[in-house]
């Protein structure tokens, strides 16, 4: 053999040895990630499904929240709430309101009905004040309209 083949098989040996293992490499890692992209998720769509749930669940809930709201609107514009009512008829007339806060050390009650577009800090609200025996003692209307 003369030199001349001798430095061509060595050099495509060393060609081989250096770059080959890289090249498998790159293919095993583009079959790893191709496998995993694959791979279906066990809890996927269980998950999925919940979330759906969960979300109707709660446009339900925001439209309850809206429905009392406007209930309450309604009696307080036609002057149909009246000083004196219990805790109990308010509740069954127009639903639980969306929160109770107690002031004055417990003697004074206030419940909040507002639509779920709006937060508790700005938009329209409607306040029912209770005294201590929950009675209906006075309302007031946050940014009417």
């Amino acid at each position: 053999m003369n030199n001349s083949k001798i430095i061509k098989i060595f050099l495509c040996a060393f060609i081989v040895l250096v770059f080959l293992p890289g090249v498998l490499e790159a293919e095993e890692t583009s079959a790893k990630k191709k496998k995993v992209k694959w791979v279906k998720s066990k809890t996927g769509l269980k998950s999925l499904i919940t979330y759906s749930k969960d979300r109707n669940a709660m446009v339900k809930e925001y439209k309850k929240e809206t429905s009392k709201y406007q209930k309450v609107k309604k009696a307080v514009s036609e002057e149909r709430l009246e000083v004196g009512e219990t805790t109990e008829d308010i509740s069954k007339k127009y639903g639980d309101p969306i929160v109770i806060v107690s002031e004055s050390g417990g003697d004074l009650l206030r419940w909040v009905y507002k639509p779920s577009k709006d937060s508790f800090f700005k938009g329209e609200k409607i306040y029912l004040f209770f005294d201590q025996f929950g009675r209906l003692m006075d309302w007031q209307e946050i940014d009417k309209e």
